[in-house]
């Protein structure tokens, strides 16, 4: 799914593209898109910070995290990750709930990129298209974003939400009625329905 995002992404009519995104595993990343396409707005598992905030700086997590655990207790035997500063516990640069200590370098770095994205799209009076991907409800940051960019005056965007539950895949009247964009909702999961948009578009470049 991620392979068919990228390459919808350098389609000669399309200008820019962009991912903004919950997961915490960098899959998008590792799929091809370019650090200035992608704001994770979670963090990332693939970068450490110190523990106590106190060193102000992230790297990459590289063998970190792979930790032989005890079956018995769930414990981690032998050393945990240190800080390569000030030697006090490492932990993933991923924002938790009520986290206080999260260091939001990286964060504030691809929040950048998006601002100037969106800048794009409002110089070029471009339109555009907001595919969300199974975004769930439960923590509903992308859900959110979507519909704010959706609704935002600046431009017209359409709005395509992909959800395998039908009532997750509904957009609500309320942000229909503030844009002037078309909405598609979609109840299938997220790689399904990329392969059945992948399958049509093709058809009909051969056209």
């Amino acid at each position: 799914g991620y392979e068919i995002a990228k390459r919808w992404s350098n389609f000669n009519n399309i200008k820019y593209a962009f991912s903004f995104t919950s997961n915490i595993d960098g899959h998008w990343i590792k799929s091809g898109w370019n650090e200035s396409e992608v704001l994770e707005c979670h963090g990332s598992v693939n970068y450490m910070q110190c523990i106590d905030k106190c060193c102000q700086r992230i790297w990459n997590t590289d063998n970190a995290l792979n930790l032989e655990v005890d079956p018995k207790t769930d414990c981690a035997i032998g050393n945990l990750p240190q800080c390569h500063d000030c030697k006090k516990l490492a932990r993933p640069n991923v924002l938790m709930f009520g986290d206080w200590k999260f260091l939001g370098i990286r964060l504030n770095e691809q929040t950048s990129h998006y601002d100037t994205f969106k800048s794009n799209i409002t110089k070029i009076k471009a339109k555009l298209l907001i595919i969300e991907l199974g975004a769930g409800t439960a923590v509903p940051t992308v859900r959110c974003e979507s519909e704010r960019a959706f609704t935002d005056q600046k431009w017209t965007a359409d709005f395509i939400r992909i959800n395998p539950l039908a009532e997750h895949s509904m957009v609500d009247d309320y942000y229909k009625k503030k844009s002037n964009g078309k909405t598609i909702e979609i109840a299938l999961d997220a790689l399904t329905a990329l392969q059945l948009i992948d399958e049509a578009i093709m058809k009909i470049s051969k056209h």
